[in-house]
C-alpha cells in the first residue's frame, strides 16, 4: 500500500474510493490499486470526566476545584474502537497517510487525532477541498498538501475543546453547588457559547417587557407643483419646540397648528437635488446569511438549515462548503462561471434566461482573496443533477444560493437619488424619490427591496418653482418594541455579536467578525437551548423560558458576557495562526476558571463539611422535590450509598437516625 485516505465520514470516502478508481472492498476500506481510502465517523476519541483522573472528583465539592488534569487525554468512544483498530492496522502497511478531514478545524482534528493514536512515522498530506463535486475533488486530489501546514487548525480544534472541558466542568459544578448551599435544586450548566446565547436572547425579553411605546407625530402635506403633484413631510427646526429628546414631535397642539395654517399655502422649491447612486451587488450567502433567507421565507429553523445546506454539499454535490461564516469569493474561482453556467442551464432549465443575461467579464467586489477566510462563500458546483430527486426544501435552497451567484454577474444597480425641499410660512418641507437607471443585479428578485414610504416618483423641478399646499394631515404613531430573535435572526447575532455590546472598546475589538459559536455549531446550541426548556419557540419568534432565566440569575456577568466568549474566539484564531500555543491559552482558561470558583463561593454561608457516618464521603443538605423542606443526604448514593437523615434547622438529625437504627435492630 502507497497511500491510506482517511475522510472524516464514510460517504466522503466512497466518493475519494470511486475518484481513485475501486479495484476491491474491504470491511471498512476500499482498495484502489495500491491506495485504500477508509474513514472515521465522525470524532473517535472524547475527554473522559473528571472522576477518570482521580476519584475524588466523584463528589462536587468546592474543596476539589478547579479541576485541571495534570495532562489533557482523549479516549476512544466506546463504539469507535473497532473502526479505531481497522484504521491503525491500515497504517501499518501505509508509506504516506492522508488526512481527507472535511475542511475546517474539527475536520482536521478529529484525523490527525487518530494519525497521533496510531503512532505513524511516515509522510502525513491533507486533502482539502470546499466542494464535492467531481471537478473539485480532483483538483484537490491534484494538489495534495504537507499536513503540517494545518498543524494550527488542529491546535485550535483542540484548545477550543480543551477549554470547554474546563469551563464546563468547573463552572457548572460551581455554580451548581452554589445554588445548592442558597436551597436550590437541578443543575446549573454553565457553557462558554450556550450562557451568553441565552443571555442575549433573555436580554432582549427584557427589553420587550419593559418596553412602554412612546406617542409622536408627524405632518405631510400634497403640493401641487406645474407639473405633477407630490407628497411632502414637514421638517423640524433645530429650536423647535414640542419635540422629545430624540428629536420626535410629541407635542399634539404644535401638529395640529401646523396643519391648519397650511391648507391653501403657497410657497417655492428651495432646494432640488439629483444625486447618481450605485448599490453593488450582494454578497455571497455566508450559512448565517442563508439561514435568515431560509427563516424568513420558508420558516426553517437554523438546525435544519444547516442539515438542508450539508445535504446540497455532501449527498448532491450541487454546492460548496456551507459552515462557513465568510461572505466573499476567491478570485481564481471567477474563471469556473462559464462551466458553473453549462451546469446550472441543465439543472434549472427555468433560468435559462438569467444566465443569457449574465457577463462573464463582470467583477464584482464579492470577489476578494484578501475577505477569504478559510472557507468561502456558499455557491453552485458544476455537478449536474436529476433536480427531481431532491426535496422541496432543499430545491428551496440550492435556487437561493444559486440566484446569489448568478447576481455576481450582473450590472451594479443604478439610480437617480432626487431630495426636493419647499418652505412656506416659516416651515420646511421635504420629499424623496428614486429613479432607477440601470436595474442590473435587482431585476433577479422579484419582490422589490423595500424602500422607504417616503420615496416616491418626483417631477423635473428648478429652483423657485411656485408651489401650492392642500390636505395637510398629522399622523400618530407609537414608538415600537425591539425585535424578538427568531431562529433567522439569532445566528447572525451570534456571528456579529459586537452590535449588541454597549462597550465601545470591546464593540471596535470585535468588529472584525469575531462571534459567539462557529457556523457549523450555532444551529446546534439554539437546539440544545431548547432540549433543556431555556428557550422555546412563540409562534416565530425565540423566547428564554422562566428556567432559563432563574439560570441567568446564579450566574456572574464575566460568565454571561458575549464579550468575553468573542475573545476566546480569537485566541483560538491566533492559535491557528501560530500567534499563541495551546498551553498559554489553556493557562489563560484555568485562571479563568480558577476566578470563577471564586464569584460562586463568593458570600456562601460557611458550611462546616459533614462525612456520612456509613461510607465517609460528603454528607449534604438536599431540598425535597416537592418543596416541603430539605432532607440530608450521601453524596455517593450513585455507588450504593442510600445513607440519609432528616434536617433539623440546617443540620442533619443523626441522633433520632441512630435511635432509630437501634430500635430497628
Amino acid at each position: 500500500m502507497q497511500r491510506l485516505f482517511i475522510a472524516e465520514k464514510p460517504s466522503v470516502a466512497k466518493e475519494l474510493a470511486e475518484l481513485l478508481g475501486v479495484t476491491r472492498r474491504g470491511q471498512g476500506y476500499f482498495e484502489c490499486g495500491n491506495d485504500v481510502v477508509s474513514s472515521c465517523f465522525g470524532h473517535l476519541f472524547e475527554m473522559p470526566k473528571p472522576e477518570f483522573y482521580s476519584s475524588a472528583y466523584k463528589q462536587w465539592d468546592f474543596g476539589n476545584m478547579p479541576i485541571v488534569p495534570p495532562q489533557f487525554v482523549v479516549l476512544p468512544k466506546d463504539d469507535a474502537k473497532d473502526r479505531i483498530k481497522l484504521l491503525t492496522q491500515l497504517m501499518r502497511d501505509a508509506q504516506v497517510v492522508v488526512n481527507a478531514g472535511d475542511p475546517d478545524n474539527e475536520g482536521q482534528l478529529l484525523v490527525d487525532e487518530v494519525i497521533e493514536h496510531a503512532k505513524f512515522r511516515g509522510q502525513v498530506l491533507r486533502f482539502w477541498s470546499n466542494a464535492q463535486d467531481p471537478a473539485s475533488l480532483h483538483a484537490a486530489m491534484a494538489n495534495l498538501r504537507d499536513n503540517r501546514d494545518f498543524a494550527g487548525m488542529r491546535d485550535a480544534a483542540r484548545g477550543r475543546s480543551r477549554a470547554d472541558w474546563l469551563i464546563g466542568m468547573n463552572g457548572s459544578r460551581a455554580f451548581t453547588l452554589r445554588a445548592q448551599a442558597l436551597g436550590n435544586r437541578g443543575v446549573v450548566p454553565v457553557g462558554r457559547v450556550m450562557t451568553p446565547t441565552l443571555a442575549m436572547v433573555a436580554k432582549r425579553d427584557a427589553e420587550v417587557a419593559n418596553f412602554r411605546p412612546v406617542p409622536y407625530h408627524f405632518v405631510t402635506v400634497q403640493v401641487r407643483h406645474a407639473a405633477a403633484e407630490f407628497r411632502m413631510r414637514w421638517q423640524p427646526r433645530e429650536d423647535q419646540v414640542g419635540l422629545d429628546p430624540d428629536g420626535r414631535l410629541v407635542d399634539t397642539a404644535v401638529a395640529d397648528d401646523i396643519v391648519q395654517r397650511l391648507e391653501g399655502a403657497v410657497g417655492v422649491i428651495s432646494e432640488y437635488n439629483t444625486v447618481p447612486k450605485a448599490e453593488h451587488q450582494p454578497k455571497g450567502l455566508s450559512l448565517a446569511g442563508i439561514g435568515l433567507l431560509a427563516s424568513e421565507m420558508f420558516g426553517y429553523t437554523a438546525a435544519e438549515t444547516l442539515q438542508i445546506c450539508q445535504a446540497l454539499y455532501e449527498t448532491h454535490k450541487l454546492t460548496s462548503y456551507p459552515r462557513t461564516d465568510c461572505e466573499y469569493l476567491p478570485e481564481n474561482q471567477h474563471a469556473a462561471a462559464p462551466a458553473i453556467f453549462d451546469a446550472l442551464r441543465e439543472n434549472l432549465p427555468a433560468i435559462g434566461g438569467w444566465i443569457d443575461g449574465t457577463d462573464t467579464s463582470i467583477k464584482s467586489k464579492t470577489w476578494n482573496d484578501a475577505n477569504v477566510t478559510a472557507h468561502h462563500g456558499i455557491i453552485p458546483t458544476t455537478m449536474r443533477a436529476d433536480l427531481t430527486r431532491l426535496a422541496e426544501y432543499e430545491l428551496n435552497l440550492y435556487q437561493l444560493i444559486v440566484r446569489a451567484y448568478i447576481a455576481q454577474f450582473y450590472p451594479v444597480h443604478r439610480y437617480d437619488e432626487i431630495t426636493v425641499h419647499a418652505t412656506t410660512l416659516g416651515e420646511d418641507f421635504a420629499a424623496r424619490g428614486k429613479v432607477v437607471t440601470e436595474p442590473g443585479w435587482k431585476q433577479l428578485y422579484q419582490a422589490p427591496v423595500e424602500e422607504d414610504d417616503d420615496s416616491q416618483d418626483l417631477p423635473i423641478m428648478e429652483l423657485q418653482d411656485p408651489v401650492e399646499f392642500h390636505s395637510a394631515r398629522r399622523h400618530d404613531k407609537r414608538t415600537s418594541a425591539p425585535k424578538r430573535f427568531t431562529e433567522g435572526t439569532l445566528p447572525p447575532a451570534m456571528e456579529n455579536i459586537y452590535r449588541y455590546m454597549d462597550d465601545p472598546v470591546d464593540r471596535k475589538a470585535l468588529q472584525d467578525g469575531d462571534g459567539i459559536g462557529t457556523p457549523a455549531t450555532r444551529g446546534a446550541i439554539i437546539e440544545e437551548l431548547k432540549r433543556r426548556g431555556f428557550l422555546t419557540n412563540s409562534g416565530k419568534y425565540l423566547v428564554s423560558t422562566e428556567a432559563g432565566r432563574a439560570v441567568l440569575d446564579m450566574l456572574p456577568p464575566t460568565v454571561k458576557s458575549p464579550s468575553l466568549t468573542a475573545h476566546f474566539q480569537r485566541q483560538l484564531r491566533e492559535i491557528e495562526q501560530g500567534a499563541r500555543s495551546v498551553d498559554q491559552f489553556v493557562s489563560d482558561q484555568v485562571a479563568f476558571v480558577s476566578d470563577l470558583i471564586g464569584q460562586a463561593k463568593l458570600d456562601l454561608p460557611v458550611i462546616e463539611r459533614i462525612d456520612c457516618p456509613a461510607c465517609g464521603a460528603l454528607f449534604r443538605r438536599v431540598a425535597r422535590k416537592d418543596g416541603s423542606g430539605h432532607f440530608w443526604s450521601c453524596s455517593a448514593w450513585r455507588d450504593g450509598c442510600k445513607f440519609t437523615a432528616n434536617d433539623v434547622e440546617g443540620s442533619p438529625d443523626l441522633e433520632r437516625r441512630k435511635a432509630a437504627a437501634s430500635t430497628s435492630n
